[in-house]
């Protein structure tokens, strides 16, 4: 099985510890954590997750922006890696573009194990 490494972008350190939890249950899987956008733009310009879940609000750089910068800054990598918007906030308050879908975070711990499982690489 191909290893799996996931970039959790969240301001939140309770947020960040669940899905740890729940990300590392899924067997032969990583993390990588940044507190909000800037901080993973600079990961990213030496990790290489397969996928990215990324927080809507957070200070010094919110999920938007993030999702816009990453397009801008490294267009090759934001082709090849899926991001996936994460939010507390109804679906119907969030305007989200360029995300592939929206993971809500009061939602199920099924749900965060169907997402890990959907991009899983083959």
């Amino acid at each position: 099985m191909t290893p799996y490494q996931i970039l959790v972008i969240d301001d939140n350190a309770d947020t960040r510890e669940l899905m740890k939890t729940v990300i590392c249950m899924q067997g032969n899987v990583t993390c990588i954590f940044a507190v909000n956008g800037q901080d993973a733009l600079d990961k990213l310009q030496v990790e290489r997750p397969t996928l990215i879940i990324v927080d809507h609000n957070m200070d010094v750089m919110d999920g938007p922006t993030f999702i816009l910068e990453f397009e801008k800054q490294m267009p090759d990598l934001f082709a090849t890696i899926p991001v996936v918007m994460m939010t507390a906030h109804t679906l119907r308050e969030i305007k989200v573009e360029k995300a592939k879908e929206i993971l809500v975070k009061n939602g199920s711990l099924k749900d965060i194990k169907d997402l890990i499982r959907r991009y899983r690489p083959v």
